[in-house]
């Protein structure tokens, strides 16, 4: 009798020690996959943050392009010859009729 139990207890044995191989190859693989999916969510959110901060970025560059674009319109029109005009009024500034430069001897090396 003691044989037939020490071959059920060896078949046991190996039905178990399988099954544990199994179940450990098992637990592994879900493991794996589990952290493949969470590595992947934190990709994908990466991502969309970089996309939402690549909209701001854009949206920027689009107001400061316009707002220098406005500027140059400031300088040109602040540049007319008719704005000139108007200031050399608005300062009562005369004409220079006579212009005389000064001669200098300065010392030169």
């Amino acid at each position: 009798m003691r044989g037939i139990c020490k071959k059920a207890t060896s078949k046991f044995v190996e039905v178990f020690k399988k099954c544990n191989w199994v179940m450990v190859t098992n637990i592994t693989l879900f493991a794996i996959i589990v952290s493949l999916g969470g590595y992947y969510l934190m990709q994908v959110n990466n991502l969309a943050i970089t996309g939402y901060s690549i909209r701001d970025l854009e949206n920027e560059i689009y107001e400061l392009e316009e707002e220098n674009h406005s500027l140059e319109l400031v300088i040109a029109q602040k540049q007319s010859i008719y704005e000139i005009k108007d200031k050399v009024v608005d300062l009562d500034l005369k004409p220079v009729s006579y212009l005389e430069y000064f001669k200098t001897d300065v010392a030169k090396r």
